[in-house]
């Protein structure tokens, strides 16, 4: 495939798909009326279904129609490329967000969990959904290439669900709880110096005051002590597992992986495609659950971003241009540019084994832009003021990420051009189990 118009139209689309859906999204925050179609209350209850339902139902679906035994021989290596993803953008964000911006407390946490975290589900599956239009995968894959790249991305993303879900989310309400502490606390002490400043001083009026008393007056009581700041201790391994445990998020998709490598579950749940007679209720149940979540998704992060009424302008500061910077720099340049080296070294010099639908998607997760899943979960735990703040610098990102992720999926599928067969090359796998080993 030449690296051409043809491709860069087919990488706009995706991504220009995003871009309409959350133009709607911002029209049903604002209208009709007083009382819009995604108001604060209904983008909070759509927030907790879509994580606690149809996230999940649309992972267990991919990864119950797509994951066996057979594939996963050459499709293990996603696995470790969605946390090699996470861990990357992680490290690039962390001196970039705390000793660039300076943020504090949970913004400083919103802002570091929006550059590590990209839009590794939604806008691939956008993705996957054109390219596979493209005579060069749909001669190679048929029919089932969109099952085939819709399960590898819910296969990368497990590590990347681990590490939002189970550590990430926890963190950042750990921050969120910490900041309410602290106001809470800089309320108090600032009450007190107000009625310490408002009370009589000591001396002469304090004399006359008590001389005006009945001798048997009771004496009122001292004014009550503020207890001491509760201390919350950080997020440790326990909160970690605990939230993982309850997570159906993280919890359900490895659990679908594991009943989908038993022997005959797929035919029993899913049904057959040569025609056997099945009753797949289970499959036809969660299919229908999971199917609306890309359209869900993008329209309640988008009139989270831009809730009706919110005043844009105060957001509209040289610091907000400063952080829109970053995070360009973070997600569109860097991070994919790193990404790409090591995963095109690991492909074509380790010869670490995958199909060119695989290897394309491994590519994607380097170069999306923000995950929208860190504005629903904002919304969850109820920082609307966070929310709103992340507004422009997302809607900005989200803009740019027009030209930027068309450009590096163009050099994506230019990179795919003539790759190697590394599934079927026996030298090429022998190599990097030796590199591994070594």
């Amino acid at each position: 495939m030449d690296f051409s118009m043809e491709i860069m139209r087919v990488s706009a689309i995706a991504v220009g798909k995003v871009v309409v859906l959350s133009g709607v999204g911002v029209l049903m925050g604002w209208h009709p009326g007083e009382q819009p179609l995604l108001d604060q209350v209904a983008r909070g209850r759509l927030s907790r279904m879509l994580v606690t339902v149809f996230v999940p139902a649309l992972a267990v679906y991919l990864l119950l129609s797509s994951v066996d035994l057979e594939q996963m021989r050459t499709a293990w290596p996603l696995l470790l490329w969605g946390a090699v993803g996470v861990f990357l953008a992680g490290i690039i964000s962390y001196p970039v967000v705390y000793f660039i911006l300076g943020k504090q407390a949970v913004e400083a946490r919103g802002f570091f969990i929006a550059g590590s975290f990209g839009n590794t589900i939604g806008l691939p599956f956008l993705m996957v959904s054109s390219v596979c239009e493209d005579p060069f995968f749909k001669d190679e894959y048929g029919g089932s290439c969109q099952t085939l790249g819709f399960g590898m991305i819910v296969l990368c993303s497990l590590a990347w669900r681990l590490a939002l879900f189970g550590m990430a989310v926890p963190w950042l309400k750990h921050g969120a709880a910490t900041a309410a502490r602290q106001n809470a606390q800089r309320e108090q002490e600032q009450a007190t110096q107000g009625g310490s400043d408002a009370a009589p001083t000591p001396g002469a009026v304090v004399e006359v005051a008590t001389e005006m008393q009945p001798r048997d007056a009771v004496a009122a009581p001292p004014a009550a002590t503020a207890p001491p700041p509760q201390v919350l201790p950080e997020v440790g391994l326990c909160d970690v597992l605990q939230s993982v445990a309850r997570d159906p998020n993280v919890m359900l998709p490895f659990l679908a992986i594991f009943v989908a490598l038993i022997p005959g579950s797929k035919k029993f749940l899913m049904g057959t495609d040569d025609g056997t007679p099945t009753i797949p209720l289970f499959g036809t149940c969660v299919k229908t659950l999971g199917e609306p979540v890309v359209c869900i998704v993008t329209l309640s992060m988008a009139a989270s971003l831009l809730p009706k009424g919110v005043d844009m302008k105060k957001y509209m500061t040289p610091q907000v241009f400063k952080e829109i910077s970053a995070l360009v720099v973070i997600r569109f340049v860097l991070h994919p540019a790193l990404g790409f080296a090591i995963v095109t070294y690991c492909a074509k010099t380790l010869g670490m084994p995958g199909s060119r639908l695989q290897w394309l998607i491994v590519y994607l997760q380097f170069c999306a832009p923000p995950a929208q899943m860190i504005i629903v979960n904002l919304v969850n735990l109820g920082e609307h003021k966070l929310t709103e703040r992340l507004g422009p610098v997302f809607a900005s990102t989200y803009l740019i990420s027009i030209v930027t992720v068309t450009f590096w999926t163009s050099v994506a599928l230019s990179l795919l051009d003539d790759p190697p067969d590394l599934a079927d090359n026996a030298t090429a796998s022998n190599l990097f189990v030796n590199a591994t080993v070594t």
